[in-house]
């Protein structure tokens, strides 16, 4: 069900495919509580071409989102799958008493992959990425909360915040 790459355009014909990425220490154990962090569901379409971003490009992007290494989660054909997933894939978590930090990743949208054209898209006005509040359902501002984990660069594609 989680597949860590993005598929080519020969494997999938969709224009949009959505994901989001967890973030687990390597050294991962329930026998005591460690941070885990997971994205929100972000969207990566085609470019103008026809092809998909390379999954290489997009872990580069989300590299210095947080502490750990990055798995992409998906695919999903369309964005209330891939919220589903994310929150079955919490509550699993959650009855091993893990706890999750959310970050931020914008994806690489329709809107993005399009630009110069002259094309009126509708997905270019949706925000992409629903922040999913764990506690109380899903929620579309996330309760930021600073940590006292050192954090890595500012990256210029998202940023990590805390839920509760």
């Amino acid at each position: 069900e989680y597949q860590t790459s993005i598929p080519l355009t020969s494997q999938s014909k969709s224009e949009s495919l959505f994901f989001f990425s967890v973030s687990m220490n390597a050294g991962f154990s329930t026998e005591k509580q460690v941070k885990q962090y997971i994205s929100n569901v972000f969207e990566i379409s085609k470019y103008k071409d026809g092809t998909r971003p390379y999954t290489s490009t997009i872990l580069n992007e989300l590299k210095d989102l947080t502490p750990y290494d990055e798995v992409i989660c998906g695919y999903y054909n369309t964005e209330d799958e891939a919220i589903v997933a994310r929150d079955n894939f919490i509550k699993e978590m959650q009855k091993e008493h893990v706890a999750f930090e959310e970050f931020y990743y914008a994806g690489k949208p329709s809107n993005m992959n399009m630009q110069g054209t002259n094309q009126n898209n509708s997905s270019a006005n949706k925000g992409y990425g629903k922040v999913i509040n764990v506690d109380s359902g899903h929620s579309s501002e996330p309760d930021i909360k600073q940590t006292n984990e050192t954090p890595k660069n500012e990256n210029k594609y998202g940023k990590t915040i805390s839920f509760d």
